[in-house]
């Protein structure tokens, strides 16, 4: 059972959801770091992702979650539209999924 599903019945507090997903969010930063000074030696492993792309991701939701806090549920339309405005339709999918129903 993954930490959404284990949400979604009760077995995580809106607390250690929170608590997860925010230690998520620094392992993927510091993976990104780590991804930056590889790409720094190794220009072809550049290849595997896209640094801008990913960068922007997270510094919309960090920004958004400085602002706000990790929201209840699913983000409105509108949530995304104010907070995720600089990311496309798949940015924002990656951030949201269609399917997830939030913590």
């Amino acid at each position: 059972m993954n930490l959404y599903e284990r949400a979604d019945v009760g077995r995580l507090t809106h607390v250690q959801c929170d608590a997860v997903f925010r230690s998520e969010l620094k392992e993927y930063r510091l993976g990104l770091v780590h991804l930056q000074s590889e790409w720094t030696i190794d220009p072809r492993a550049a290849a595997v992702t896209n640094t801008r792309r990913d960068t922007a991701i997270i510094e919309d939701i960090w920004g958004a979650f400085s602002k706000t806090g990790v929201v209840d549920g699913r983000p409105s339309e509108a949530y995304l539209e104010e907070h995720f405005a600089n990311l496309d339709e798949d940015q924002r999918s990656e951030v949201v999924p269609e399917n997830w129903t939030g913590c």
